[in-house]
């Protein structure tokens, strides 16, 4: 699942994962990401920008290590600014990448996660 605000970040993660033979569920924020989780199927590996309107990517990362249903989905953070490294780490992240991506990087990182 991609969780991002920026539509042109969105669609070319999507064509990257597509490519890679992935299946791709986005959403714009973190709130639309949880009603899509509490009536789909649980994704493998979640990437998300931090700050979103609505929600953003530490609130929901937050949300879903406290509900049993989601708590051991892998959730990988985003940021163009470095100081939420450390902060993504205590929401209960399991990565962190900086923007702008290396998406070779990107593609390593969700496939490490997905094994």
């Amino acid at each position: 699942m991609i969780v991002e605000n920026d539509a042109e970040m969105t669609r070319l993660l999507e064509i990257i994962f597509v490519e890679e033979g992935l299946r791709v569920v986005t959403a714009s924020n973190g709130q639309e990401a949880l009603d899509l989780l509490s009536h789909s199927a649980i994704p493998q590996v979640i990437l998300s920008d931090v700050t979103m309107p609505i929600m953003g990517g530490l609130e929901l990362t937050s949300k879903l290590k406290s509900d049993a249903k989601t708590k051991d989905i892998p959730v990988i953070l985003s940021s163009g600014l470095s100081d939420f490294e450390s902060t993504s780490h205590e929401s209960g992240a399991t990565a962190f990448l900086k923007k702008p991506y290396n998406i070779e990087a990107v593609i390593d990182l969700v496939k490490s996660h997905l094994n």
